[in-house]
């Protein structure tokens, strides 16, 4: 079953708090998120439907981008159907920004497939990282070490409310 959101709005903290992808690749990507969109074989994989390895296969043998689902198809990677939920799914910023990452050739979809699981299991912890290694950054903030938690919980709402009203992947730094 396909899931409904993709990333959620911390994926690109996620990428940021690893060392993954630097300050500069992550504003360069969210300020050209208007250049990538999603493609259909982004979706795939971002929904599990199909794995890096599939997705690759069908690329390498692919004539034009709008064919993609039909090979898929034709190769049994996935059903009619979920071509369809894949077509009418709404483009939203973390996906273009994985999309930007895979177009400007930051990740391969076997590693952008790897970050994607490792988020997933690590999701609810992303901004109490970014928080922490913040503070462990700040003289003054040490003595405060024990309200690091309420910090977290703002910033988490915050950004929330940014990602909802502003429909952008903020990222603190």
């Amino acid at each position: 079953m396909l899931r409904q959101y993709f990333l959620r709005q911390y994926f690109a903290q996620a990428l940021l708090n690893k060392g993954v992808l630097s300050r500069e690749q992550v504003v360069c990507l969210l300020a050209s998120k208007d250049k990538h969109r999603s493609t259909i074989a982004m979706r795939a994989l971002s929904q599990k439907v199909m794995p890096a390895v599939q997705v690759e296969e069908i690329l390498k043998r692919e004539e034009a981008p709008e064919k993609f689902g039909a090979l898929a198809v034709a190769a049994g990677y996935m059903t009619q159907s979920q071509l369809r939920s894949l077509e009418e799914m709404e483009s939203n910023t973390n996906l273009d920004f994985s999309q930007g990452m895979i177009d400007e050739k930051i990740v391969d979809y076997h590693t952008l497939e790897s970050l994607l699981l490792e988020y997933e299991n690590n999701a609810t912890t992303i901004i109490d990282n970014a928080v922490q290694q913040i503070a462990a950054q700040i003289e003054s903030f040490k003595e405060l070490e024990d309200e690091c938690a309420l910090y977290s919980g703002y910033v988490d709402a915050f950004l929330r409310a940014m990602a909802q009203f502003m429909r952008t992947s903020p990222v603190i730094n």
